[in-house]
């Protein structure tokens, strides 16, 4: 497991996942505060080895637009260099209740 974490309010890591190769899992807060580093580390993963990533934001007790586009926009350039993308949306109700009203929870992997 690599632990990314660069910022107080946002554990990041990387996890050899067999189902899907590669799991990136947030926990905390993201939002504009931690969308440079989200985004990053989402970012670092185009280049892997990996074909099949997994985006969990199951412990993400705090979002927003910016965290969404954080976690969204990398993980499309992971699609295009030819990757297969999952996100797991946020299980906190706060979490998201602020998915749902920035409308991407179907997107986020939580219905809707």
């Amino acid at each position: 497991m690599s632990d990314l974490r660069t910022h107080p309010d946002l554990r990041v890591a990387v996890v050899d996942d067999g189902a899907h190769g590669l799991r990136i899992r947030f926990g905390g807060r993201l939002t504009v505060h931690t969308a440079a580093t989200a985004r990053g580390a989402v970012a670092l993963l185009t280049d892997a080895e990996a074909t099949d990533i997994l985006v969990d934001l199951d412990a993400v007790t705090d979002l927003d637009a910016a965290g969404v586009i954080a976690v969204t926009a990398p993980s499309m350039a992971c699609r295009r260099a030819g990757k297969r993308v999952s996100v797991l949306g946020p299980s906190s109700p706060a979490a998201r209740a602020a998915a749902d009203r920035i409308g991407v929870l179907p997107l986020l992997g939580g219905g809707g």
